[in-house]
Formats: structure tokens, sequence, C-alpha cells
């Protein structure tokens, strides 16, 4: 009698035990608190770069491919790689296993419909945009 319930009890702590770990590593989505993605470095938006209005006007395909400006001087040129800054903090951001687990940062940065950024995914989205704009157009 003991040895059974000492069987049923193991049993009962392991299912207990896989339940949790599938929950932990496959269901759990927290997203953490404060900023996110890079550093930004204030400095650099410490004063306004220009007192000139600016327009920005994107318009069909040409103009987003760059087609008419000489090479270099496109603002498209510029694009962000917003890919890598969100990698490791889709649904898969607690598995340690994954090749792109960010264990500094290890928290999920997506809205609900799996698609959207949170806000933490659009901080880290506006920080990398901050980050290309001091490389681009530092005075």
């Amino acid at each position: 009698m003991k040895k059974r319930l000492l069987i049923f009890g193991t049993f009962g702590a392991l299912a207990i035990a896989a339940v949790l770990g599938y929950r932990h590593f496959f269901l759990a989505r927290p997203v953490g608190r404060g900023p996110a993605g890079p550093a930004v470095l204030r400095e650099a938006f410490a004063r306004p770069w220009t007192d000139r209005r600016v327009l920005l006007l994107g318009l069909g395909d040409s103009v987003t491919d760059g087609f008419g400006s000489t090479e270099g001087h496109s603002y498209f040129d510029h694009l962000v790689d917003i890919h890598a800054a969100l990698l490791g903090h889709g649904i898969h951001c607690r598995q340690k296993w994954h090749r792109h687990y960010d264990a500094k940062d290890p928290h999920y940065w997506y809205f609900g419909n799996l698609e959207d950024p949170n806000d933490r995914g659009y901080d880290a989205i506006r920080r990398v945009f901050l980050i290309e704009m001091v490389k681009t157009l530092k005075p």
C-alpha cells in the first residue's frame, strides 16, 4: 500500500511539474517594465537640430523604393532594422533554448494579437529609430 501511494505521489508530482513547466515556457508572456531596447544618448537630442519646418511625405511605390533620388539621398536609404530589435521578444520569449533568447530582457513585446507591438515593443522601436537618427542626421 505504501509503495503504491509513493508511486502515485511521484507521478502526481511529476505531472504538476510538467504542467507548471509547460505554463512557464509555452504559455506565459511576461511583459516586464521599464525601457525596452537599446539605450539612446540624451545629448544628441538636447537641442533642436533645425529651426526649419520639415515635411516628410511618401507616396506610391516609386517614392517608397527611392526612385528619382541619387544614391544616399533618399530618406528610404536609412531604413531601420526593427526585426532584429524585436527578435527574442515574441511568443517564445521564455524559451531559453531558442537562439534569439534575450537573457537580459526575456519579456514579451507584442500585443495580444501576436503582430502588433505592446508599449514596450513600441518603446524599443522608438529607441532604434532615435539611434538611427543620431547616426544619420547628426549635425
